[in-house]
C-alpha cells in the first residue's frame, strides 16, 4: 500500500496550460509507471473530497463532490481508470467522524450568529440538521482532537448514517477499498 498525500506528492507548482497535465490528479497520473516501477500495486490517497481548504483534506464539505483544486469529478476518475489500467487497486479515504465547520449542513445548524467560527454562532434547535451533531454543554460541537474546524457527527442519527451510507454508494462503483477514518 502506498499512501498518496495528494496535496503535494505531484509538486506544487502546476504545468502551464497546454504545456503538460493541467491538475493535480493529472500529475498523479503521470507518476503511476513510477508507483508500479516501485512494485506498488494498492494507491491510497488521502481525502480528495470537496474541503475546506485545509491542507490535508480531511474538514469535508461535500461528501459528493470531488475538490476542485484537485481538478474535479472528471480528473478523478482519469486518475482512477489509468491506475486500474496498471493493475493499481485505488483506496478511497472516506471521512466519516465528522464535517466540516464550513459544511452547509453545520452552518444551519450552528450559525445563527452568522459565523460558525468557534464561540461565534450558535446552536440552531430548529435546524434539520441540528440532531447531525454532537453537542458539547457549552453549545460548541463535539471535536476530534479539539480540532476547531470540524464537528463530530452523532450516530445515532439515521439521518446521518443514510447521508454517510449514500456518499459510500457514490464513490464504490469507482473504487477497490475505503480507508475510514474516524469512525
Amino acid at each position: 500500500v502506498y499512501e498518496v498525500y495528494v496535496r503535494t506528492f505531484a509538486g506544487d507548482n502546476p504545468a502551464a496550460a497546454g504545456d503538460g497535465p493541467d491538475t493535480v490528479f493529472d500529475r498523479i497520473r503521470d507518476r503511476l509507471d513510477y508507483l508500479t516501477d516501485l512494485g506498488v500495486d494498492v494507491l491510497w490517497l488521502t481525502p480528495v473530497l470537496a474541503n475546506d481548504h485545509a491542507p490535508h483534506g480531511y474538514n469535508i464539505t461535500d461528501f459528493f463532490e470531488i475538490a476542485a483544486d484537485l481538478g474535479g469529478r472528471e480528473a478523478y476518475e482519469r486518475l482512477i481508470d489509468a491506475a486500474h489500467d496498471r493493475g493499481l487497486r485505488v483506496v478511497f479515504d472516506l471521512v466519516l467522524n465528522h464535517s466540516a465547520r464550513a459544511h452547509p449542513f453545520f452552518v444551519d445548524a450552528y450559525g445563527e450568529g452568522g459565523s460558525v467560527a468557534v464561540g461565534e454562532g450558535s446552536p440552531n434547535p430548529d435546524s434539520d440538521y441540528y440532531e447531525w451533531y454532537d453537542w458539547r454543554e457549552d453549545g460548541e460541537p463535539e471535536t476530534y482532537f479539539e480540532w476547531e474546524h470540524i464537528a463530530n457527527f452523532d450516530f445515532d442519527s439515521l439521518a446521518v448514517r443514510r447521508h454517510l451510507l449514500d456518499a459510500v454508494d457514490e464513490w464504490a462503483p469507482l473504487v477497490d477499498a475505503f480507508r475510514v477514518d474516524m469512525a
